[in-house]
C-alpha cells in the first residue's frame, strides 16, 4: 500500500504544516473545533496508509511542526 496520487501531492505541497496550523485556531464555536479535529484525523489517516518510508517522512514533518505539543494540548482538554 502507500499514498495515492492525491495524498502524495498533498504531502509534497505542505499539507502537514497547513493541518497543524488549522489545529491551532482558537476561535470559539463548533466549526473551528471540528476543523481542528478533522485536521488531526487527516494526519492520522496518512500515518495508516503510507509505506514505511512515507510514514517516516510524515512523522518527521509532524514533529517539525509541533504535532506532539498540539496533540498533548488537545488531550489536556478532554474530560476524563
Amino acid at each position: 500500500m502507500g499514498f495515492n496520487t492525491f495524498e502524495e501531492a498533498a504531502f509534497e505541497s505542505g499539507i502537514v504544516k497547513t493541518m497543524m496550523t488549522i489545529t491551532q485556531i482558537t476561535r470559539l464555536g463548533q466549526w473551528p473545533a471540528l476543523s481542528g479535529f478533522f485536521a488531526l484525523q487527516s494526519m492520522w489517516h496518512l500515518t495508516k496508509t503510507g509505506t514505511s518510508d512515507e510514514r517516516r517522512a510524515l512523522i518527521k514533518e509532524l514533529m517539525e511542526n509541533n504535532a506532539l505539543e498540539i496533540i498533548l494540548d488537545v488531550c489536556a482538554l478532554l474530560p476524563y
